[in-house]
């Protein structure tokens, strides 16, 4: 990670979010996901299955539910390769994000402010990116700041990750992610926080010393994350549902209670 500051991954000064509107329970029926049976059952899903992967497919659909703007050439298909990794091996989870509202992704060129293109005034004005939306908007939006984006490698991850959560997931489902990690960690904005850092997890081989060293949450999820966690089946399962499930042992809901040790 070289020498990106973690903490500019925080976004709102006050832990406001996003007015998403979630997938129709419609939509959501159509292609379910087999990785809310890890949250709804304690456990139980298929342990892996085919390979599946669709990558030629799965980058035209990312060109069309993301339209990035602004950055140069090299960072717009990163952006677009980097969305695209995420969903490539889930064709349940492709199929959502073509029904779900689109995404609008602006790349802030150094010097320029998030705020200074339609973003919340209430963000930190040190932050690498924002997933936002409102429902007057015509797209929700994720905006990415052009030197985080070069050094980052997971700050399109973090922030897709929002967009999936609120506007890829019934409202069903996100009470099921609410349910497994509110009792933990006891807010809205932290739950949307602790889903992203899972996610980027599986698109790393690990978290480096400056991540786990982050304040508040951040470096408390980076410090204690496991393959053996509920959470940790649940997102690998959502990107990689061909892929065994993460972990040794069963994991049990007491693991969630020492989970801040």
């Amino acid at each position: 990670m070289g020498s990106f500051d973690v903490s500019a991954r925080f976004e709102t000064k006050d832990g406001s979010r996003p007015e998403a509107a979630a997938l129709g329970d419609g939509v959501g029926s159509q292609t379910p996901l087999v990785a809310f049976a890890v949250l709804a059952g304690g456990g139980d899903a298929f342990e892996g299955g085919p390979k599946l992967a669709d990558s030629a497919a799965t980058l035209t659909l990312v060109r069309a539910a993301f339209v990035v703007d602004g950055g140069t050439a090299h960072q717009r298909t990163r952006v677009h390769g980097d969305i695209a990794r995420m969903l490539e091996h889930n064709a349940k989870l492709r199929g959502r994000v073509q029904q779900m509202k689109k995404v609008s992704v602006h790349i802030v060129d150094e010097g320029g402010r998030l705020s200074d293109v339609g973003f919340p005034r209430n963000l930190n004005e040190s932050a690498a990116g924002v997933f936002w939306d409102q429902p007057a908007w015509p797209t929700a939006r994720i905006g990415l700041v052009s030197k985080h984006l070069d050094q980052d490698p997971v700050l399109v991850v973090h922030e897709t990750a929002h967009a999936l959560h609120r506007l890829a997931f019934t409202r069903k489902e996100q009470k099921l992610v609410d349910d497994n990690l509110l009792p933990v960690w006891g807010h809205r904005a932290a739950v949307d926080e602790v889903f992203a850092i899972y996610s980027e997890r599986e698109f790393l081989a690990g978290f480096g010393v400056d991540e786990r060293q982050a304040p508040g949450i951040y470096g408390a999820t980076r410090r204690q994350w496991s393959d053996d966690h509920l959470f940790t089946r649940f997102v690998r399962k959502l990107y990689f549902p061909h892929k065994p499930l993460a972990g040794t042992k069963a994991p049990r809901a007491a693991d969630w209670k020492r989970f801040l040790g």
